[in-house]
This record gives structure tokens, sequence and C-alpha cells, in this order.
């Protein structure tokens, strides 16, 4: 097991929140427009709708400046699932006795893995996702047919050298769609978003404070305000305080715990 399975379950249950759970109340206007947590859109639909974002940007601190480090990141990537009928002509529903199949909006997870010594850094990797179409037999009622459009984006990956004597380095990872599409509807645009993407770092620093019992930044950084909610690093000092703890840490942290 490595510290990304210990954590597994949480980010499951971010991913699939939106996708799962919808649509909730269908008279909320929230739930009218789908996949809304965590939405990299392509950067042509987000010239069009300020409100969208095509990158996203995580930044923590890295205790000194030479490590070997793995960065995951994962999202959905949408597919629109076609019911036809056994002559394969599109259908609104296909009903067979044990159930009924509708057009619909699905999605695949995907994973980008980057393992990198933080003295190649700046770095920037691309990631590029395929397109495709695959069909599914209900029998011999009718079929199911899958569509997905492709997706491109990179992970840039970069370090600062933060001032005083303490070794602090800052780690910057940024994340942005850069998938060519000229759509200006927020419909054909998701086609090619990221979804419910996430880095997860939180839990490397408590990793850190597993393995480091006591330890704390820089006393300097302690009162600095974080973007965009104006906590300081003081506030995120204990991920209890922020309402939620990770099961079974210290189980799964070698190391020194407490």
């Amino acid at each position: 097991m490595n510290e990304f399975d210990a954590v597994q379950e949480l980010a499951d249950a971010l991913l699939f929140e939106g996708y799962v759970l919808y649509p909730y109340r269908a008279s909320d206007g929230k739930n009218r427009v789908r996949w809304q947590f965590g939405v990299l859109m392509p950067p042509d639909y987000a010239l069009v709708d300020p409100s969208e974002r095509s990158w996203s940007q995580t930044e923590c601190l890295l205790d000194g400046d030479d490590a070997v480090l793995t960065v995951r990141l994962r999202f959905l990537q949408a597919q629109w699932r076609h019911v036809l009928n056994a002559d394969k002509a599109e259908v609104t529903f296909l009903a067979t006795d044990d159930a009924t199949y509708r057009p619909w909006d699905e999605a695949v997870v995907r994973t980008v893995d980057i393992t990198t010594r933080s003295q190649r850094f700046p770095r920037e990797v691309p990631f590029q996702l395929p397109g495709g179409t695959e069909t599914e037999a209900i029998g011999t009622a009718g079929f199911l047919r899958r569509t997905r459009q492709p997706i491109t984006g990179t992970v840039a990956l970069s370090l600062e050298k933060l001032p005083g004597p303490y070794g602090v380095t800052r780690l910057r990872i940024r994340v942005e769609n850069t998938t060519a599409n000229g759509s200006s509807e927020r419909v054909g645009a998701l086609r090619q978003a990221l979804i419910a993407h996430h880095v997860m770092v939180d839990r490397c620093w408590r990793i850190w404070q597993h393995r480091q019992p006591g330890a704390l930044p820089p006393q300097h950084l302690l009162d600095q305000p974080l973007r965009p909610n104006g906590m300081t690093v003081r506030d995120t000092l204990d991920v209890k305080q922020l309402g939620y703890e990770y099961a079974g840490t210290s189980s799964h942290v070698p190391g020194p715990t407490t």
C-alpha cells in the first residue's frame, strides 16, 4: 500500500460526489446544471464565460530543496451514453425485463501520475486522453453506445526558494486544460473538461506532521494569509479544526507518530 492508497476512499468521495448523487432535487436551481465541482474547461470556453476556469494552481511548502516527489492528478472525463434499438437507431429509452435505459452523461476516472526529482524543476508534463466510441449489447433488445471527446492538458511543477534561514521552498503545481475546443455552449465544452479534478496536498501535510511530531512551519509564515479565504497557516495546522480527519492516518504513516 502506498500513501495514495491510504487516502483513496476520501479522494473517491470527492471525485464522485456530484456524479453519483446528481440530481439531488431536480427543483433546486443548482441541480439543473451538472458537473459543477472542480471543473477545468477548455481555454476557448473560459474566454467566453469568465466565471469558468481552464487552470488551477496548488501551492504548499517543501522542507528543503531536494526531494523525489510524486504528484497525482485525478479527474473525470465525460462520456455520452446513447441508447439504440436492435436496428441501431437512436431512441429516447429502451425497456427490458430488468431495467429501462435512457441517454445519459457518464464519466470515466482518469489519473495522471508524475514522479520526478525536485532538482529537475521547473518541469511541464503534457498529457493526452484519446476520444473514442464503445458499444455494449443489451441482450437482443438493443445497444448502449458511449462516446468520448479527446482531452489534452499539462501539469507544471516549479519551486521557489523562500527567504530566511529555514530552507523552506514553495512548491507550485499548476494544472491546465489545453484542449482546442471551439464550442460556445457549456454542454459542448463539458465534453472536453477536466471534471471534479483534485490534487492531494493536505494529506502530505498530515503525513509530515506525523513524521515530525511537534514541528511547525517557520514562525514568520504562521500568520501569513492564504488565498482565497484569508485563513492563516496557523489556522490550518490541525485538520480536525477544519472538520475532518484522515481515517487510520497513524497506521499508514511510517516513522514517529503522535
